[in-house]
């Protein structure tokens, strides 16, 4: 072996260590900006997800208390009698109590009014001398309420405020229409409940054309939306950034004296699903671009450091003989060769293993076998490979195609192909031996390392006997449907009810419709359901006594509305496994043979 030039050697790993430090500092720092920005942009899909469960779960708590609220007095029958009655006094005492309760409870509500189906206002409970006039007609949500007379919520603006609206129709005890109850909820609720749960800060801005018509307002407007919030210093010094963009949309980002902020908008809708009110939360990205700028600059001084280093290394390391180096390369060569012996051995360790394994077990392109074991040879019959080859080329010669097991090609496809590009899919085969069919499921591997990439081992596990139960079982299933369905058919067509009840009476079965017959629904009922009326008593002590004594038989009379029944309950023990004792009900109609 030549001597080495050393000199020529360490100048060029050390231009070569220089060129890599400087590929590995610049990919570094692309790869810090890169993460960084990601990292950020994560922290902002995050602020926002945060933002949007925090609007929601707080809209849809109030918007559920106040709805359970609004519901509440829209279903009360004396509201309805003193709205037909007109006796608006009345209604105003009778909810007075209510209203000083939820006024002390609920800084957030603003009004709550009530307004007849012909448009005209019948009382404000936070106005009581305001009323008779028609400023509902002007307003959408309202006339929407008087066309569907249904339950609307969604932001909209009034006279008397901006604000979050809950509606619900009020009928009378024959169910007419007489008009609607709202309550009107401050939508600052929001900012302010979020700013003391998660400390998000935010403003709120309404849009201008539907608060012209109803206020003079001169506060700041932002692309089409007029501020409605009340502002902090530090709200004041990034509206002022804000108010430069002169636009209201997310990842805007605003600088301030000393910090650096990116937007989040939320949507508040009106009962349309249109936005009426953008709610701009601003996300502190400061300490992010500082962060940034700081280790991209302390990766460059490490990285030189490191270069630094690398060549005092090169310079002192690469200076001994080359007999080293030709120490080094004899060395390799010996480990070479023993590669290669080791490389035989595993070989022969393969065919090894095929042999252990007790399926067939096999390596093939598709089509040509290359690598079998002893037990395929002896499933089919054959002393050696060589045997197998002279008649048969592939394995596929004995596949046996059906709807459920593959054959020599699928859909097109070699079958080994077809197996391989469906890997998630469970594949079954079915070969002859002898006269016997035997089935198997298959399962394929490429093998990357061989020296036909195109190889495959293949591994074929015997379900024969699986196979066979599996036939006998959906067989007996099969059985076992028919039954239950005759069993339901005639149930079904019983003249009379039959039920089943668990020791906790608990319904199990029952062949009819509780509303086919008057006081079934008890039977169909826990005793917890039916509450403590006459017939649930009567027809509970019944079920104990047949717990009892085994059996019990009554006589009960019914009354569903203005029809009168008498029924003939019988009820009999049905004992059940670990001591549990079930209950069976037969109820018969016979009210025509009791009255004659």
């Amino acid at each position: 072996m030549p001597l080495i030039d050393l000199v020529s050697l360490r100048k060029n790993i050390i231009i070569y260590f220089s060129i890599v430090i400087l590929i590995i500092l610049i990919f570094t720092a692309v790869s810090v900006f890169v993460i960084q920005k990601d990292r950020q942009e994560n922290r902002e899909r995050e602020y926002q997800q945060l933002i949007n469960r925090s609007v929601e779960h707080v809209i849809n708590a109030h918007i559920q208390k106040y709805s359970d609220l609004v519901f509440s007095i829209s279903k009360n029958p004396i509201v309805a009698d003193m709205i037909q009655q007109n006796n608006r006094k009345g209604l105003y005492d009778f909810l007075k109590p209510e209203w000083n309760l939820m006024q002390t409870r609920e800084k957030y509500i603003k009004l709550m009014q009530f307004h007849l189906k012909d448009g005209r206002t019948f009382l404000r409970m936070q106005k009581p001398n305001s009323y008779g006039d028609k400023l509902g007609n002007k307003r959408a949500m309202m006339q929407e309420m008087h066309r569907s007379q249904k339950k609307l919520t969604g932001f909209e603006t009034g006279r008397y405020g901006a604000v979050y609206r809950v509606i619900f129709p009020i009928f009378d005890r024959n169910n007419t229409y007489l008009g609607a109850i709202e309550i009107g909820v401050c939508p600052k609720y929001i900012l302010e409940t979020l700013k003391k749960i998660n400390n998000l800060v935010g403003v709120m801005f309404i849009r201008e054309d539907i608060v012209f018509p109803y206020s003079k307002t001169k506060t700041m407007m932002i692309d089409g939306y007029r501020l409605n919030s009340k502002l902090t210093p530090e709200l004041r010094a990034i509206l002022k950034s804000l108010r430069v963009k002169n636009q209201l949309a997310d990842a805007l980002e605003i600088t301030t004296k000393y910090s650096v902020y990116r937007t989040h908008i939320f949507e508040l809708n009106d009962f349309k699903e249109q936005p009426n009110v953008k709610i701009v939360f601003f996300q502190d990205i400061s300490e992010a671009g500082f962060f940034r700028v700081y280790l991209i600059l302390g990766l460059f001084v490490f990285m030189g450091f490191v270069l630094m280093l690398l060549t005092w290394m090169v310079h002192s390391r690469y200076i001994e003989h080359h007999n080293t180096l030709a120490e080094f390369y004899k060395h390799q060569l010996e480990k070479l060769a023993i590669s290669d012996k080791l490389l035989l051995q595993s070989k022969n360790n393969l065919q090894n293993i095929f042999d252990t394994a007790p399926n067939i077990m096999i390596t093939t392109n598709g089509q040509k076998i290359d690598i079998v074991n002893s037990y395929m040879l002896k499933f089919f019959g054959y002393a050696s490979i060589e045997e197998f080859k002279k008649e048969h080329d592939c394995i596929c010669d004995f596949f046996i195609e059906s709807d459920h097991y593959i054959g020599k090609s699928v859909e097109g496809q070699v079958w080994l192909d077809y197996v391989l590009s469906t890997k998630n899919k469970l594949h079954n085969v079915c070969m002859m031996k002898g006269e016997e069919k035997h089935y198997f499921t298959l399962h394929a591997k490429k093998l990357e390392s061989h020296e036909d990439s195109t190889h495959s081992v293949v591994v074929f596990n015997d379900i024969t006997e699986v196979e066979l139960i599996k036939d006998e079982l959906e067989a007996t299933v099969n059985e076992l449907r028919i039954a239950k369905q005759q069993f339901d058919l005639f149930m079904l067509h019983l003249p009379f009810v039959a039920a089943i009840k668990d020791e906790s009476y608990a319904l199990v079965f029952i062949n009819k419709q509780k509303g086919e017959y008057p006081g079934i629904e008890v039977i169909a009922q826990t005793l917890t359901e039916s509450g403590d009326t006459p017939t649930a008593r009567e027809i509970y002590a019944l079920l104990e006594r047949a717990k009892e004594d085994g059996k019990a038989e009554k006589i009960i009379k019914l009354e569903a509305g203005e029809q009168k029944r008498v029924a003939r309950i019988l009820a009999f023990a049905i004992p059940e496994d670990e001591g549990k004792v079930y209950v069976g009900i037969i109820y018969i109609d016979i009210t025509a043979s009791y009255h004659t």
